[in-house]
């Protein structure tokens, strides 16, 4: 539930039909809620739900199955920004797992790869890319930076060359050595210099 629907105070109504002798709407949910501190703050749901499908940043078998999950919650007007944001900076983690932890470990080999399920997950995650990059004319600017990350670990002829003006209008509302003018910068040095390989994204 949305913390910002929760502090939301009541009605003018709500008080006066209280103690008149209509009894008050029955929250099937309130003795959850009274019982469990954390039912009433979604991150403690939705990170049991990340943490099942990209386990300690590893890949596994089911994985690759939770991509579309991750998708349809990305997708979903109903739910917030930050939530969709997060969904797709984690179909982004899946995605580049391999050169990542490559990266971390070189010069030696990943203690804990699993290729297969690995190069599963990436194609899952590739094949839902279009359907997420198609949303952008919809997003606000923080899942827009979000899917411009998309854009870049799968690059494609019409999305890499639309990436860079999209971009630019973040680059002029935020300046270098911010957060989000650092990000949007790094992004833009990657669409420049794509070469349709993968590229690491953090």
């Amino acid at each position: 539930m949305n913390a910002a629907l929760r502090d939301v105070p009541a009605g003018p109504g709500d008080a006066a039909t209280e103690g008149a002798g209509t009894p008050p709407a029955q929250d099937p949910a309130a003795g959850r809620r009274r019982s469990d501190p954390l039912w009433t703050d979604d991150r403690f749901i939705l990170g049991d739900f990340y943490t099942g499908i990209l386990h300690q940043d590893t890949c596994q078998p089911g994985t690759a199955d939770g991509v579309p999950l991750l998708t349809a919650l990305a997708a979903d007007d109903r739910v917030p920004p930050q939530q969709r944001f997060e969904a797709i900076h984690l179909m982004l983690s899946t995605a580049t797992v391999t050169g990542r932890h490559l990266a971390d470990s070189w010069p030696n080999s990943p203690r804990h790869a699993d290729p297969e399920s690995e190069g599963r997950a990436r194609e899952v995650v590739r094949s839902c890319a279009p359907d997420l990059l198609a949303r952008w004319g919809a997003e606000c600017p923080a899942v827009r930076l979000a899917l411009a990350g998309v854009a870049v670990v799968f690059p494609t002829s019409r999305t890499l060359p639309a990436s860079t003006p999209r971009l630019r209008g973040l680059v002029e509302q935020h300046p270098q050595g911010t957060d989000v003018g650092d990000y949007v910068r790094f992004i833009l040095v990657l669409v420049a210099a794509n070469s349709g390989q993968m590229r690491t994204v953090t």
